[in-house]
């Protein structure tokens, strides 16, 4: 393992495109640190833009506790907050769904390296383009529907991540991000296809879909999780489901203070959105968090177990399905 003692800026470098992102972003941090300080504003900035360095060390912990420490992770449960939010607004314009997805493409490419482009947020970005521009050629009838398989997506998003940081398959956060995404793409036919599903009202319907997404990230990456903290959270399903939908309200709020900024509004929504939406959701965080059970400490060996058992899931689901 190699690290620096420290680092010396020998000449100022030139404009570049990631220097004017860099500088974007700094003023939207400052324009949601203005707008709303504080815990909550720091949680506001960390859910939005990734700025996590500005949060207190107890709270990261809370949320690792707690089982919900990917909500602190801009993965594409940011982007896809962003994104479906987005959509339906411009839905509500009556633009046709190719422009929609134009729109969306553009707002998306330039989320993911305002936010840090982070790994988790590369692939997620990868797989919206990919996805996005099946659907644009599904509707114009040069593609069929049954041609897309967002395995395929899954894995040209890893290979371009690979091509451009190869060192990135030993990183935590590759590994849990691609785990994740798998999980889910694997594990969401078996609900979406059950008669369960289909025998629930529509409310509760959407409540179990987020459930067994929860439960199928949360199993993929279950080994990774307890190798790297020596411990897992057996509340994360429960806080997920509490938690997520929590968090795109958060997001939203945010970015609606970012819109209102040049107004000089945000400063009066600020002081909403700390107090009744932030504040109680970091209290909820904390209260999971404190639960007995919370966290469940394993052996070193665990991720190894966790292997052994996916592929005896695997072969067996194979021979029954054969």
């Amino acid at each position: 393992m190699f690290w620096a003692e420290g680092a010396e800026v020998v000449a100022p470098g030139r404009s570049s495109l990631g220097r004017w992102f860099h500088r974007i972003r700094a003023a939207l941090l400052s324009a949601m640190g203005r707008a709303c300080p504080g815990e909550a504003g720091a949680t506001l900035r960390a859910l939005l833009l990734g700025a996590r360095g500005e949060l207190e060390p107890g709270i990261r912990e809370g949320f690792r506790h707690a089982g919900v420490a990917h909500l602190l992770a801009l993965s594409g449960l940011h982007l896809g907050i962003i994104a479906y939010g987005l959509w339906r607004a411009l839905g509500l314009f009556r633009l046709r769904r190719d422009v929609r997805y134009l729109i969306a493409a553009a707002v998306v490419a330039l989320y993911v390296p305002l936010a840090g482009a982070r790994i988790s947020l590369v692939r997620a970005g990868i797989m919206f383009g990919f996805l996005g521009l099946f659907w644009v050629l599904w509707e114009r009838g040069w593609v069929l529907r049954d041609w897309y398989d967002p395995l395929q997506g899954l894995s040209a998003a890893a290979i371009l991540v690979l091509l451009i940081w190869p060192w990135s398959a030993l990183d935590l956060g590759f590994q849990l991000s691609f785990a994740a995404t798998g999980g889910i793409i694997l594990g969401w036919p078996l609900w979406r296809d059950s008669r369960w599903r289909a025998k629930l009202p529509r409310f509760l319907r959407s409540a179990g879909d987020l459930l067994w997404v929860s439960l199928c990230a949360q199993g993929a990456t279950l080994g990774f999780v307890g190798s790297a903290f020596g411990h897992i959270s057996p509340y994360g399903i429960l806080a997920n489901l509490i938690l997520i939908p929590w968090t795109g309200l958060i997001i939203w709020a945010g970015v609606l203070l970012l819109a209102l900024s040049p107004l000089g509004l945000a400063a009066t929504l600020g002081g909403a959105v700390g107090p009744y939406l932030v504040d109680p959701y970091l209290a909820a965080v904390k209260f999971l968090a404190g639960l007995p059970g919370a966290t469940l400490p394993v052996g070193r060996h665990f991720g190894l177990w966790c292997a052994f058992a996916a592929l005896v899931f695997t072969a067996f689901w194979s021979c029954r399905r054969g």
